[in-house]
């Protein structure tokens, strides 16, 4: 393929917004219509037929999130499909919908609890990797020996506190656990 003129690479690429917008339009349509088939028959078909004929590379999380959050979808991950979801909370509301867009939709992330430990180890072990790989210069590698001392006596500390709640852990269980800190 030859390199486009400047003018028709921008007219491909001003064809294109208009094109995509025009998309995401009846995207919004058929969603609004999937979700009015959800609540008033139950009928999830047009949802994931939707799903299915989305573009590659559309933002399919957004829809998923719009359909479940509007309509009456659960989205089953391991089988990539939806399910009917009953709901007794929502109802049909096509003027509501065609303000909320399907596109800026985004799925919440609920975290009920935030290891710490775990994201501290995974930080020391990427830096770690990199600087193994070389090429790198580390910035502030007194903070990273800092986090590493403090990683190390929270660990040290972490594991007494279990060793004193059960006695048939011996001296020498604890020594090789500090040294594996």
């Amino acid at each position: 393929m030859a390199l486009k003129s400047a003018q028709e690479l921008s007219k491909l690429i001003t064809a294109i917004g208009r094109i995509g917008k025009k998309i995401d339009e009846q995207i919004q349509v058929a969603a609004i219509q999937a979700i009015g088939y959800s609540i008033i028959h139950g009928d999830i078909r047009f949802g994931q037929q939707l799903f299915d004929n989305m573009p590659s590379g559309a933002r399919r999380q957004a829809l998923v999130t719009y359909l479940e959050k509007f309509g009456q979808f659960v989205w089953m991950s391991t089988e990539k499909k939806f399910n009917f979801y009953k709901r007794d909370d929502i109802e049909f509301d096509e003027e509501f919908l065609a303000g909320r867009k399907w596109y800026d939709e985004k799925k919440e992330n609920i975290v009920s609890d935030i290891d710490v430990q775990a994201m501290v180890d995974k930080l020391i072990k990427r830096i770690e990797s990199a600087i193994e790989k070389g090429g790198i210069n580390v910035k502030n590698a007194a903070l990273l020996d800092e986090i590493k001392l403090a990683s190390a006596a929270y660990n040290s500390q972490f594991i007494e506190d279990v060793v004193v709640e059960d006695d048939s852990v011996t001296e020498d269980d604890v020594a090789i656990l500090r040294m594996a800190a």
